[in-house]
């Protein structure tokens, strides 16, 4: 299992292996800053507004990654966005999470380090309408966890909304469940 993990971080690090110089001055697919932040409305009953927020930012391996809230480490580089992830008590190794692509492209990401699950990701042509706002240039991530999920990035933006259908095993239904952005702030 070990060198099954070691062998995606490399993938993940060749896949984003191109020079930090290279992107200095090009518009992030997710802006990462300190102080960026994107506030969301939830169906959730018990948390009806949560607030994501770039608290720090970490040197691992390397690479600058970027504290979240309550949600650990992201990095981006290249457009291509990883988690960082570890494995009982390995250090931290990034995970492939999001990466724009003109094409429909599917593609495996870790949950936990240790189980790999499909991801696909698909161009949404035109506008996507959240909370009466148009948002452009938007992708659309799908995958399957306990029910279908779908994740809306505007580039140059971030997550603009969530969808999951999250399966009920007592009662055998689906219930959807949705994230939508109401606010944020970009640097």
């Amino acid at each position: 299992m070990k060198s099954y993990l070691v062998a995606y971080s490399i993938i993940c690090s060749f896949v984003n292996g191109y020079s930090q110089e290279s992107v200095k001055n090009h518009t992030q697919f997710i802006p990462y800053s300190v102080g960026n932040y994107w506030v969301y409305e939830s169906d959730n009953d018990s948390n009806k507004i949560d607030t994501v927020k770039i608290t720090g930012v970490k040197i691992i391996n390397g690479d600058t990654a970027y504290q979240f809230n309550n949600r650990g480490y992201m990095r981006e580089r290249n457009d291509t966005i990883c988690s960082y992830q570890s494995q009982w008590s390995s250090g931290l190794f990034p995970c492939l999470e999001f990466f724009p692509s003109e094409k429909e492209t599917q593609f495996r990401i870790m949950i936990g380090g240790d189980v790999s699950r499909g991801r696909t990701v698909i161009k949404i042509n035109g506008s996507y309408l959240v909370n009466g706002k148009e948002y452009f240039n938007c992708y659309k991530f799908s995958q399957l966890l306990e029910g279908p999920i779908d994740i809306i990035i505007s580039y140059g933006i971030g997550i603009i909304a969530t969808e999951h259908n999250f399966f009920n095993i007592y009662t055998k239904e689906y219930t959807l469940h949705e994230k939508l952005l109401i606010d944020y702030k970009i640097q």
